[in-house]
């Protein structure tokens, strides 16, 4: 399946029960997480997830939505592997889902560390393989969105792959406890496991969120104290 039959299909997927379940549940632990508020552009890649006027009051401005596919809300249409941007045009990127796209990250994560500014931030939202929806692939593909294959990273392999790129992980949240239910009314019923999951299985939830910072090493030019040439045993010559 082509990169934007998926980005397609992901977009339509939002705006089921399950899909809006998701982008609410992502916006409250990003009000949750309760950081500054973010200057500067920033860049969603998928048009999935619109933000709430409370959650977007966390960031200056609104994002640049880049999607392989055309959409309503699409800003720009381009290849999340080959970004069609200057270097360092960013201070935050997001990808919503978009990892389980591609099974080397390699491209993507080249190319996100490169529009990031210097001291840049990605936010990451995914699927933890280690849960009710990862568990979900032995039933059914189609359990969570009608595409396949689903490439499944852990939250582990991924601050790896930005670690080894320079980027510091600063926080990562697991949430959303309840199963991959397509029905809305199922959804409302299987609530309660969100509680339960978080007092006694707080780490397998369905989904999770990370946030890693990029840095940038600067190694400054340092003058000697001394002048070859011109101090010899501390006595100088003209």
């Amino acid at each position: 399946m082509k990169l934007e039959e998926r980005s397609q299909i992901l977009s339509n997927w939002f705006q089921k029960p399950l899909g809006k379940a998701v982008s609410q549940a992502v916006q409250e632990q990003w009000e949750a997480a309760n950081f500054v508020r973010f200057n500067g552009d920033w860049l969603q890649c998928g048009e999935g997830i619109e933000w709430s006027q409370t959650t977007s009051g966390l960031f200056h401005n609104s994002p640049v939505i880049l999607s392989p596919c055309q959409g309503k809300k699409v800003d720009v249409r381009g290849d999340f592997e080959s970004l069609p941007f200057l270097s360092q045009s960013f201070s935050l990127v997001f990808l919503p889902f978009i990892l389980e796209m591609f099974y080397s990250l390699d491209k993507l994560m080249d190319e996100v560390e490169r529009v990031l500014t210097r001291d840049g931030y990605v936010l990451i939202c995914g699927i933890n393989p280690l849960s009710l929806w990862g568990a979900s692939r032995i039933f059914s593909h189609n359990a969570i969105w009608p595409f396949s294959p689903i490439y499944w990273h852990t939250s582990l392999s991924i601050r790896q792959q930005l670690s080894s790129r320079g980027f510091e992980t600063h926080w990562i949240r697991s949430f959303f406890y309840r199963p991959p239910l397509g029905n809305a009314d199922y959804l409302q019923k299987t609530l309660l496991l969100e509680a339960i999951g978080r007092v006694f299985w707080p780490y397998p939830g369905g989904l999770y969120l990370l946030l890693a910072q990029k840095y940038v090493h600067q190694i400054l030019p340092v003058k000697p104290l001394w002048d070859t040439g011109r101090y010899v045993i501390g006595k100088r010559f003209a």
